[in-house]
């Protein structure tokens, strides 16, 4: 009906629709324009092919339903498979996970127990220098005396105090006896002074005075009390404002102080990749072995020809122990220094919350702000 309606119209001279002539020029002539039909008979031929044609078309439209349909259906099944066998598997894999989580726990165990009997092998004979009351430093001493934090959670330990001639009382002992501060022999003061272009605390005839009574006092040797059933034996310096864990010291000496290799001629520690090609020794975190001090006391007058007593104090060590035959080891992690050498990619101010198990933060002057940092330390902190 809709073909012949269309042909009539043609015939009759009447402009037919655009889509209804369209479609009806196309089924005749394959053309864009209308033809007009001469009979009756040929609208109904026309007509006729036209049904024949939009037939045919809805047959394909039918089955290509029917093929999407069968299509989406298997999909269907599929998916429904795969979900299935993925569901299986990953239980599977929780039951294995669960049953390697116990494994590995064990494991980890058995790991932590043989580092710690490892780090137990290791002594330190730790100290610090710190300016007299009244001055933060001589009250942050006693806070961690009296917490026995920092230097005195390590084996043996020492304090000097600057600018004071006689000894200073920081707390009591078990025996209700005076603790008291190591004056530093009397000598020249520290000084300001370039240094490589820059102008720094020249302070190192200062701290040789430290370094020689050390030696010749001989805390840090093996018949000292804490020491005497160590293997290894360090000694360290750490600045009175430095957050200082011994522990975490000897879990990174356990893997970078080459502990298996002889200690005849002594070992330095670098912590900053500033400065040299090889690192520098900054002064809020400085360790040695005992053969190097060692060879210090009987050599050092070597490196004071050599005009390092000019020099800033830590820079200055390092290159006299380097230059008595010392090997110098790298110390990764070992410090995070805000105020000289802060990590790459890390804030100029001191992130102790940063859970990489640095052994020291510095500078932290006070004790409130000590006692905050010690506790993002312990917070974030990772045993290995």
């Amino acid at each position: 009906v809709f073909f012949r309606n269309v042909c009539r119209t043609v015939e009759g001279g009447s402009q037919p629709m655009p889509t209804y002539t369209g479609a009806f020029s196309k089924l005749r002539h394959g053309g864009d324009y209308p033809v007009p039909a001469d009979t009756d008979e040929e609208c109904d031929k026309v007509s006729a092919e036209g049904l024949l044609q939009e037939s045919a078309q809805q047959d394909n439209l039918i089955a290509s339903f029917s093929w999407m349909k069968r299509t989406v259906t298997t999909l269907a099944v599929v998916a429904v498979v795969v979900a299935t066998v993925v569901w299986a598997g990953s239980s599977l894999r929780e039951l294995r996970g669960a049953a390697d989580i116990q494994s590995s726990e064990v494991e980890e165990d058995l790991f932590l127990e043989a580092i710690d009997a490892n780090v137990s092998n290791i002594g330190l004979f730790c100290f610090i220098v710190v300016q007299p009351p009244p001055s933060y430093e001589f009250e942050l001493l006693r806070f961690l005396y009296d917490s026995g934090m920092g230097i005195f959670q390590c084996e043996s330990w020492a304090v000097y105090s600057d600018h004071s001639t006689d000894p200073i009382s920081f707390g009591f002992d078990e025996n209700n006896e005076s603790v008291e501060t190591i004056p530093i022999p009397p000598g020249p003061e520290a000084y300001w002074g370039y240094y490589h272009g820059y102008k720094m605390m020249l302070n190192a005839q200062t701290f040789y005075r430290v370094w020689e009574h050390v030696a010749e006092n001989g805390s840090y040797r093996g018949d000292t009390p804490g020491l005497r059933s160590k293997s290894n034996t360090f000694i360290v310096k750490v600045d009175p404002d430095s957050v200082f864990s011994p522990d975490r010291l000897k879990r990174l000496l356990l893997t970078e102080g080459k502990l298996d290799d002889p200690d005849d001629q002594g070992k330095v520690f670098t912590n900053c990749w500033k400065w040299t090609w090889q690192g520098t020794m900054q002064g809020p975190l400085e360790v040695l072995t005992a053969s190097a001090l060692d060879r210090f006391g009987k050599e050092k007058q070597k490196c004071y020809d050599h005009g390092l007593k000019a020099w800033p104090e830590d820079h200055s060590l390092k290159a006299c122990l380097q230059q008595l035959g010392s090997e110098v080891l790298p110390l990764h992690g070992g410090l995070y220094d805000a105020s000289g050498c802060a990590p790459w990619g890390r804030p100029a101010w001191t992130d102790c919350s940063w859970p990489t198990n640095f052994a020291v933060y510095h500078p932290l002057k006070g004790v409130d702000v000590w006692k905050r940092c010690w506790e993002n330390m312990k917070a974030h902190e990772f045993r290995v």
